[in-house]
């Protein structure tokens, strides 16, 4: 049984990740986003997503050493992304639980926050609706339509 769980949010850009994870008040929400925040502008830098991502995965190892739920809330398009927020929750003993979030593209690029262009967004929803997951991973998955 596990002793809490990890959610990892996948979905492009503007798709409602973050939406979602504000409905599980109970959940320590993680975000690569976050780094980028300055009071409450978003000021993304590219050169800095190494940075953004690192602090991310130190807030969810934080978050899981404190036995916390935690959601990823990134864009985990392909299984690479996810592997090592998959290896911290089975390394704690956690359930872990992909939330796919499908958004038609177009739409989800016209309310995406961080500027990305529309073939940007497509693109990422593409690798996202083509996500595949290692067969030996213990993973429960759930899709969401926003």
């Amino acid at each position: 049984m596990p002793k809490a769980t990890m959610y990892v949010l996948s979905g492009c850009q503007g798709s409602g990740k973050s939406t979602w994870a504000k409905s599980q008040p109970s959940a320590i929400t993680v975000s690569a986003d976050d780094y980028f925040m300055v009071g409450s502008s978003y000021r993304f830098d590219f050169t800095k997503l190494g940075k953004a991502h690192a602090e991310c995965f130190r807030n969810a190892i934080l978050t899981v050493q404190a036995n916390q739920d935690c959601i990823i809330d990134n864009t985990n398009s392909t299984a690479l992304e996810i592997a090592p927020y998959y290896q911290l929750a089975k390394a704690y003993h956690y359930g872990v639980v992909i939330v796919k979030i499908k958004c038609d593209a177009s739409k989800a690029a016209s309310r995406n926050v961080h500027g990305v262009p529309e073939a940007g967004v497509k693109a990422t929803a593409s690798r996202c609706a083509n996500l595949s997951l290692p067969p030996y991973w213990d993973v429960e998955v759930q899709e969401v339509t926003t």
